[in-house]
């Protein structure tokens, strides 16, 4: 996709004007075979993927990309045989294949940032819908009042020789804040860019007085709002990041990946240090007295100070050794503090069981009787029992 973009700025005709590179015709060639793979590549995926393809808002980008590439092909090797259209125009509407490298960023894990970057801008549009229009209002408050203050005092008064010291004041004073819409452009400089000029200028042709509003204006607009307004779009960001379900899933499959690589590397160092590669609670008891490993296992959020109960909770199948998937999945279900899953589990359980107790202290006698008619249990179950 970049070299077919590179080629159609490279094959431009300014660029080989007086140059010794290769020939226009060449780029032009390549291009074609760009667009031409760009089209078989379309083409079978709507073979392919149907319907689901064109329910893709990404495919419907695909489709104008590829839509596009395919007319400003034609048009620049018509333009070539004589045509006069805007060749070189069209060239740069090809630059929107590059655009495909945002569908990319969805399948490809390694551009997660790019996916995260893409997804909190999306996500922040609203806030700067907002942010948009409070500035404008902010801003429009302010020009307005300070172009009604220059134009009166300044620009259409009479007594302009003890205002002015010099003829070129005037002027600078009306190129700055002579018209509404040039006071809303230096105000956004003074709040946003280079404020220094416009303070020094309201100092030397306007009063000393104005350095105050300047350096006010400065410090509120330029400092305390736009500081809320960054951390207003932090948030948001995060807020994007956090509600998204693809980087939730890809966040999960990565922190999966590095919990699987964490357990093996940990079950090979248990297995070297047995006599085979099979790890029973002795092994496990012995690799966990380490300082090393419980620090490690520790700073994992895992609890080891009773390295048999660990075992034990971990040995899935009851048979006094490890596998290398039961660490894997025995680790996993035990990293952290207790889920709410968990502690609901373990009260509906125990409320069960006293409900069971209950209701075999209410035994009568006659219940205790038919019960070891029916069962076939002997006097002293039934003591144990009750």
């Amino acid at each position: 996709m970049i070299s077919g973009s590179a080629c159609s700025y490279y094959g431009s005709d300014r660029f080989f004007k007086g140059s010794g590179a290769l020939t226009p015709d060449v780029f032009v060639t390549i291009d074609v075979v760009f667009c031409a793979l760009f089209t078989v590549e379309l083409l079978l995926r709507l073979a392919f993927l149907r319907v689901d393809f064109l329910r893709d808002p990404w495919g419907w980008l695909d489709i104008a990309i590829v839509l596009t590439t395919n007319i400003t092909t034609f048009v620049v090797l018509a333009g070539e045989g004589g045509d006069t259209m805007p060749v070189t125009t069209l060239r740069v509407l090809r630059l929107t294949r590059l655009m495909r490298i945002m569908r990319l960023a969805r399948s490809i894990t390694t551009f997660d940032s790019l996916y995260l970057m893409t997804t909190a801008l999306y996500g922040s549009m609203v806030a700067l819908m907002w942010v948009v229009a409070f500035l404008f209002l902010a801003q429009t408050l302010f020009a307005l009042l300070l172009t009604n203050i220059v134009q009166d005092f300044y620009l259409t008064s009479s007594g302009d020789e003890e205002l002015f010291q010099a003829p070129h004041e005037k002027e600078e004073v009306f190129k700055y804040f002579g018209t509404y819409w040039r006071s809303m452009v230096s105000l956004f400089e003074l709040m946003l860019a280079n404020w220094p000029p416009i303070c020094r200028m309201m100092m030397e042709s306007m009063h000393e007085g104005w350095s105050v509003f300047a350096l006010g204006y400065k410090l509120f607009m330029g400092v305390a709002v736009i500081g809320v307004i960054m951390g207003v779009f932090t948030q948001e960001t995060f807020r994007a990041a956090d509600t998204d379900d693809q980087l939730m899933i890809r966040r999960k499959a990565s922190q999966a990946k590095t919990h699987s690589t964490k357990m093996k590397s940990l079950f090979q160092k248990m297995a070297k240090n047995g006599k085979d590669s099979n790890v029973d609670a002795a092994l496990f008891q012995q690799v966990l007295k380490s300082p090393d490993m419980r620090l490690w296992l520790k700073a994992m959020d895992y609890d080891v100070n009773d390295a048999s109960l660990l075992f034990y909770l971990i040995d899935k199948d009851g048979d006094g050794t490890l596998t290398v998937d039961e660490l894997i999945e025995g680790m996993a279900a035990l990293k952290g503090s207790a889920r709410n899953i968990d502690v609901k589990v373990l009260m509906r359980q125990s409320r069960f069981g006293i409900l069971q107790g209950q209701a075999v202290n209410r035994m009568t006698a006659a219940e205790a009787l038919r019960l070891v008619e029916t069962t076939g249990l002997n006097h002293k179950d039934l003591v144990d029992l009750l």
